[in-house]
């Protein structure tokens, strides 16, 4: 997999969250995310699996009003998630 070039908010951003611990071009693909919509499922590495876990985390804490979650800290994670794996964001988040 080709590495994909980060700007300085992407790289904040993973290291925010502490996602700079997993390698986000890691070839393993040992995990499996399901939408919960439309059932469609999607193997990802450890790095996308947190940030799966994150993306999905920060919507259902904006939309319950909790930890003073935002809209913009849920859409910078979605917009992280489609610049690693377009394919997994269209799959399980578009």
């Amino acid at each position: 997999m080709k590495t994909k070039k980060l700007t300085k908010g992407q790289t904040n951003l993973i290291k925010q969250y502490g996602l700079d611990i997993f390698d986000p071009h890691d070839p393993n693909k040992q995990f499996v995310a399901r939408n919960p919509f439309s059932g469609a499922e999607v193997k990802m590495n450890q790095f996308m699996a947190n940030l799966y876990q994150l993306v999905m985390q920060k919507y259902a804490d904006y939309e319950r009003g909790v930890g003073g979650s935002t809209v913009q800290q849920y859409d910078r994670l979605k917009m992280l998630m489609l610049h690693f794996d377009s394919n997994a964001y269209m799959d399980l988040i578009d």
